[in-house]
């Protein structure tokens, strides 16, 4: 089970600029006509971004507690079908018709198909809550830093590399985020994130 653990850790200017360092390129910021007002558009892009990267945790956050109730549920689940094989295992049933079980359970009720995703929608199949959390990055690494979000790899090392991932790196690193058996996400899980997620679960 791939689980990531993330702290309750203050977002603070010194973090974000270690976060903004480690990218290696400037923030993008409209200019002012004198110093002054240079640094309050300064403050206002580094707010600006302190409150995406923690909306992308929020994100991350509700996926993981979504995966660990599902996993839970379908413990439960097989259990009871053990306990009494002629009963009809609802983990047989597809994704949506799971959900409007779950759903209707909670006095709720589902769409028949998730056409937009949120996060209590199903997680795509075999993706990490970490996969989704450096995916959701992507925008806002594209609109801070006015370059795409892409992965370099060299041929002769076969190193992952590149700005995006230092800024996926580096705001799990400042955040706490890790994978499984308690370690740091590598260079190679957000490459891997970044063709296997589906474009809508970025944040836009």
């Amino acid at each position: 089970m791939r689980v990531i653990q993330i702290d309750d850790k203050e977002l603070d200017d010194d973090t974000l600029a270690r976060i903004v360092d480690a990218v290696g390129f400037p923030l993008c910021h409209p200019t002012g006509e004198d110093e002054i007002e240079r640094e309050i558009k300064r403050r206002e892009t580094l707010s600006a971004l302190r409150f995406e990267i923690l909306g992308a945790v929020a994100y991350y956050r509700r996926d993981v507690e979504f995966q660990l109730q599902t996993q839970a549920r379908s413990k439960v689940l097989s259990w009871a079908d053990v306990r009494d094989p002629k009963r009809k295992s609802i983990t047989a049933l597809p994704e949506n018709a799971r959900a409007k079980d779950l759903a209707k359970s909670r006095g709720k009720t589902a769409p028949d198909e998730f056409t937009e995703t949120s996060p209590h929608d199903p997680l795509p199949d075999n993706t990490s809550p970490f996969e989704l959390f450096a995916v959701r990055l992507a925008p806002v690494f594209e609109r801070f830093f006015q370059r795409p979000a892409g992965t370099s790899t060299s041929l002769e090392t076969g190193e992952v590399s590149g700005p995006f991932v230092r800024f996926v790196l580096a705001v799990s690193q400042e955040m706490n985020v890790r994978v499984q058996g308690n370690k740091f996400p590598k260079a190679s899980t957000v490459k891997a994130a970044l063709r296997k997620v589906p474009e809508p679960y970025r944040l836009g």
